[in-house]
């Protein structure tokens, strides 16, 4: 059966989370798994994962290099190896509950090319509410349309995100749903990241915005696919 969608996710060693994730995919109605693919990268996590089960369309993808902050690289990743019209990228410590995920299945139906969504997020621990980037639907047309993640920002932490949405600029609408919520749960942010370290990548960026270099070397690593 042709699916509409697929949740992609990203993760780096936080096995704990990502079981909690499969667990909430298995347990969505049978009308949104028959419209959802899913996909997981492995970003060269220590301990590779697995799924030996058959409740959901999964399909697992392996970094096999670990690059610093390859953000970018696994998304382009799973972009490259989506094989539905849509998709939404979405971060490991996002949960996207059944309600929210039948939210997604209907806006895809609606057929709107030319948008990106972002949702709300709401902090599980202390119910703070924000609009996060990392987290959007689109198609995947779309996606390299704009010009995907330049991997230039690979191994330096910052503006993934914010350089993805600035070349995006006239080529499609943004769509804010602050009425649609993801979970957050901050025990699956990865702690092996120097948030502070932020000017590298902002004088990347600087410069790519004055001499409209983007780059479009794609894939800079090896990767596989696991199931």
């Amino acid at each position: 059966m042709k699916k509409d969608l697929t949740i992609i996710l990203t993760f780096y060693n936080q096995h704990d989370i990502i079981k909690e994730q499969i667990k909430m995919w298995e347990n969505y109605p049978q009308e949104v798994k028959d419209n959802v693919d899913f996909i997981i990268i492995d970003d060269c996590s220590i301990n590779p994962i697995r799924y030996d089960d058959n409740k959901i369309d999964l399909k697992i993808y392996r970094v096999l290099e670990d690059k610093y902050c390859n953000i970018g690289g696994a998304r382009n990743l799973g972009s490259h190896v989506c094989e539905t019209e849509w998709m939404i990228h979405s971060d490991v410590d996002h949960f996207i509950e059944s309600d929210l995920a039948s939210e997604l299945v209907s806006l895809v139906s609606k057929n709107q090319k030319n948008n990106i969504y972002k949702f709300n997020r709401i902090n599980i621990l202390d119910k703070k509410t924000k609009i996060h980037p990392g987290t959007m639907l689109l198609t995947k047309d779309l996606y390299w349309d704009i010009g995907g993640c330049d991997e230039d920002f690979v191994g330096n932490y910052g503006q993934t995100d914010v350089h993805f949405f600035y070349r995006s600029n006239g080529k499609c609408n943004t769509i804010i749903r602050d009425d649609l919520y993801l979970k957050y749960n901050p025990k699956g942010e990865t702690n092996n990241i120097n948030r502070k370290n932020l000017k590298p990548n902002q004088d990347i960026f600087n410069n790519k915005k004055i001499t409209n270099n983007w780059s479009k070397d794609f894939l800079r690593f090896k990767w596989k696919k696991i199931i």
